[in-house]
């Protein structure tokens, strides 16, 4: 599975965003995080069993990278 061809949309949920992964029109997953000035928190992270060992988690870090910056 190839992260690349994930598509990542935004749900907002009580005044936080939740990245929701989405391969081939099928939900295959989603994480829930914040910052703030110092701290970087995962709060929750879901894959699919059947993405689970395919580099859905670490690629997850690529994407999440200039998303912190951007904090």
């Amino acid at each position: 599975m190839l992260l690349r061809e994930a598509e990542i949309e935004y749900l907002y949920f009580l005044g936080k965003k939740l990245p929701i992964i989405s391969l081939y029109n099928e939900i295959i997953g989603f994480f829930q995080y914040y910052t703030t000035a110092d701290t970087f928190m995962m709060e929750e992270i879901q894959i699919k069993p059947k993405y689970q060992g395919r580099g859905v988690f670490r690629a997850l870090y690529g994407f999440l990278i200039p998303e912190i910056k951007n904090s």
